[in-house]
């Protein structure tokens, strides 16, 4: 990756420099926009292989959890690598594995709400006022939701109304800095975009990748 990528916080315009410069230097890998968040910003996505019944990684379902994204894009980078040059990953011939397997990464669904984490609510575009009210005197850096408030990782139609009763005894009944999953499944442009990749090339797995403490 271009020098300092790996050293930084993944803000959104390092995360678009680095999909340019993945794409540079590795034409076999398949580039695309799953969508766009909340405040605007582009949801990368990126493919290895024939991306039929592909297995897909999630990473930065959560804003502070964005370390999750820059292990995606190294695990991108080393198998993209790999697969030109022939060299070995972990003693797995990567051509030889995707002949067979293909992966779709998505680095980063939550684009604003990881910017919101490093940044503060002046981040979320047009949502700061209300991101500003949420976050009120708790440290931004701890800021979970996408920028309307809504946790997506809670905002998925499995479970949902579950979730929902959970959230509302715990005091949780409208947009928060985390576990709000909104009013109803798939409320929200990133779940959404999510959702209808998954329904256009029915992955045989799907792993998001999450954070927490020193893990």
């Amino acid at each position: 990756m271009f020098q300092g990528f790996y050293q930084a916080p993944p803000e959104f315009a390092a995360q678009q420099q680095a999909a340019a410069w993945l794409g540079a230097q590795y034409p076999q890998l398949q580039i695309f926009s799953l969508g766009e968040s909340a405040a605007g910003r582009r949801i990368h996505a990126f493919g290895l292989g024939d991306l039929r019944e592909a297995a897909v990684f999630v990473g930065g379902v959560h804003g502070m959890e964005w370390i999750t994204t820059l292990l995606l894009y190294r695990l991108l980078e080393d198998l993209a690598r790999c697969q030109q040059t022939g060299e070995p990953l972990a003693e797995w011939e990567i051509g030889g594995v995707l002949r067979h397997r293909s992966l779709v990464v998505i680095p980063c669904l939550n684009p604003d709400g990881v910017e919101i984490a490093l940044y503060g609510a002046a981040a979320a575009g047009c949502y700061a006022p209300l991101v500003e009210k949420l976050v009120g005197q708790a440290a931004p850096c701890r800021w979970q939701a996408n920028a309307r408030g809504v946790d997506l990782n809670h905002n998925f139609d499995a479970g949902h109304g579950k979730l929902r009763q959970m959230e509302i005894a715990a005091g949780i009944t409208g947009p928060a800095p985390t576990r709000y999953g909104g009013e109803s499944p798939h409320s929200e442009p990133e779940t959404q975009a999510l959702a209808a990749l998954c329904m256009a090339l029915h992955p045989r797995q799907a792993y998001a990748f999450h954070a927490q403490g020193e893990e």
